[in-house]
């Protein structure tokens, strides 16, 4: 909602596997338009070189193909377009912290190995900042069902690249 109260006259677009999440994002009113697509095997519903700007929060970890889903970022992303993309923090894998949903590509945690992916896939990197959020809970795993919620202030990594 922040962007898309920012970015008009252009339009939001928004993709995700999940019908939930998108019905949740529709009852915001959070982009222009909403699919349904699995970014790591199907192709994305735009024309080449038609996007102004790709952003992907903390979600190629969990995605079957992160380098099918950037390809096709890239393919639908203008020449002079920009990626902002951020993934979190290698200690926000260990026993999953509670996520509903798994690290399929665990290792994009670590900062030198995500670096190395965005090079790999001919993205470069023009800030990488990190960002710590005491506000954001998440469940401390400890082997046991009654894990508690503690805040942390562990970093999300944000990525800028062209």
């Amino acid at each position: 909602m922040y962007i898309k109260k920012r970015a008009t006259p252009n339009k939001i677009f928004l993709t995700y596997v999940s019908t939930n999440s998108l019905d949740y994002a529709r009852n915001q009113d959070s982009a222009h338009e909403y699919f349904n697509i699995d970014s790591s095997k199907e192709k994305l519903p735009f024309l080449t070189n038609s996007i102004d700007s790709i952003i992907m929060f903390d979600c190629l970890e969990h995605l079957s193909d992160p380098y099918f889903a950037i390809t096709e970022a890239k393919r639908v992303c203008k020449k002079s377009g920009f990626f902002y993309i951020s993934i979190p923090d290698e200690k926000q894998q260990e026993g999953y912290r509670g996520n509903n949903h798994a690290f399929i590509y665990p290792g994009l945690f670590y900062i030198d190995n995500f670096k190395r992916f965005l090079k790999q896939m001919y993205l470069k990197i023009l800030i990488h900042s990190e960002i710590r959020n005491p506000f954001t809970p998440h469940k401390v795993y400890d082997g046991h069902e009654g894990a508690t919620v503690l805040h942390t202030e562990e970093p999300l990594h944000h990525f800028f690249c062209l």
